[in-house]
């Protein structure tokens, strides 16, 4: 609800002094964070508006997004926490063909092809934020946690991703 109170990660760095954010290049209305967001004990919620560049999925591309948040948490108050919500490898995993870097021959469905291609530019983009929080001398100063939302829908019985993973059944 969105005016509970939360004892949440965000709220309780606020209270010992930390600046914190929330970054998430899509509607900052969407699951009511325009609002529930305060409640969470978050300074800050950047949303699609200040994002820009290519969309891949859903919203401005992971590339982008992470390389955007990295600067404007330059000018957070230190110490800051920051969290983010990345978007690039979503269902329905829409990857355009530029991006498509892997050689995915010997499985038949699209969506998992487009899955292993998002995983792939996902990586990347990961890879240069990290090159660009040591750079920014952030990298020693943060902690980084990336966790999926959902699992990614793809655990078909006979499908592709059973094939990959090489299991028989898939548990669920």
């Amino acid at each position: 609800m969105p005016l509970n109170t939360y004892d949440a990660l965000p709220g309780i760095l606020r209270s010992n002094g930390y600046d914190t954010a929330a970054f998430h290049p899509y509607k900052g209305g969407f699951w009511n964070r325009n609002t529930v967001y305060n409640h969470f004990g978050f300074n800050h919620f950047y949303t699609e508006k200040d994002f820009t560049g290519e969309v891949v999925g859903w919203a401005v591309n992971d590339k982008d997004f992470f390389l955007q948040s990295l600067e404007k948490m330059k000018e957070l108050k230190k110490p800051f926490q920051a969290t983010m919500i990345a978007l690039t490898n979503h269902h329905p995993y829409v990857i355009p063909e530029k991006y498509k870097k892997l050689n995915t021959a010997g499985y038949n469905e699209k969506m998992f092809q487009n899955y292993l291609n998002g995983v792939h530019f996902v990586d990347e983009a990961v890879g240069t934020f990290v090159d660009q929080l040591k750079k920014e001398g952030l990298w020693e100063t943060s902690v980084i946690v990336f966790y999926g939302d959902h699992d990614n829908a793809l655990m078909t019985e006979n499908g592709d991703m059973m094939k990959f993973l090489k299991v028989k059944k898939s548990g669920l």
